[in-house]
């Protein structure tokens, strides 16, 4: 039996696959469907790692409720029903995609960030405060920024809320993406099983976001493995 995992939440996608004898090695494929096993005696078999449904939703797409059935499914505790989802979402491109355009948002660029950095030192305590709360509400994309500021010996005030806003995307760190941001990562998953046009674009733009964010960092990785499968 063959087992696969999904990295980000460790949970468990299916397992497939019984094979008669021991498997020396394996590798999934760049399309990212095709997983090879190389087996003991020599022989090497190909597996289609998609799901059984991917075939018909492919021929004829999905209905309203099963799109939004499958949104739903990118945040379940269920690796398998997840994964499934994902790429029945990727299966059907014309009824998804302007669903993913409009549920997935562009982190603020690194750009954005350092300005918002720049006005906790501002003059103006409400600059300040408003800086502090955009800053916390974008979490883990700040932080890459905030902790280079804390290395070029800033002023007191600026030195102080860059700790404060740390501290806390300490105290709330997880493992791994949880709740929207998981989603947002298995989403990103679907665009990159998709590999058109439009999924391409839509990936560009959520790879331009703040470095330290789940989904920007799963973007660019699905830019670049994009890039080489096209070489």
């Amino acid at each position: 039996m063959i087992y696969l995992w999904e990295v980000h939440s460790g949970k468990q996608v299916s397992p497939f696959v019984c094979l008669n004898q021991p498997i020396d090695a394996e590798a999934l494929g760049p399309d990212g469907f095709t997983l090879a096993t190389a087996m003991r005696d020599g022989t090497i078999l190909l597996h289609d790692i998609r799901p059984r449904a991917w075939t018909r939703v492919r021929r004829s797409g999905l209905a309203s409720w099963e799109l939004q059935r499958c949104w739903r499914t990118l945040m379940s505790s269920d690796g398998w029903a997840a994964d499934e989802a994902a790429w029945m979402l990727a299966a059907a491109p014309k009824q998804s995609l302007p669903l993913l355009r409009e549920q997935l948002h562009r982190c603020s660029t690194d750009e954005e960030i350092a300005r918002l950095i720049q006005q906790l030192d501002s003059d103006s305590f409400p600059m300040r405060e408003a800086a502090t709360e955009k800053l916390q509400r974008l979490d883990l994309a700040a932080e890459p920024a905030l902790r280079r500021v804390l290395r070029s010996r800033p002023s007191l005030e600026l030195r102080r809320r860059a700790k404060d806003l740390l501290e806390d995307i300490d105290r709330h760190r997880t493992p791994g993406p949880a709740g929207e941001s998981l989603r947002a990562v298995r989403a990103i998953r679907a665009l990159e099983h998709m590999d058109t046009k439009e999924a391409r674009i839509i990936l560009e733009d959520l790879a331009r976001g703040g470095a330290g964010a789940w989904q920007t960092q799963e973007a660019r990785e699905a830019v670049q493995r994009l890039k080489l499968r096209s070489q």
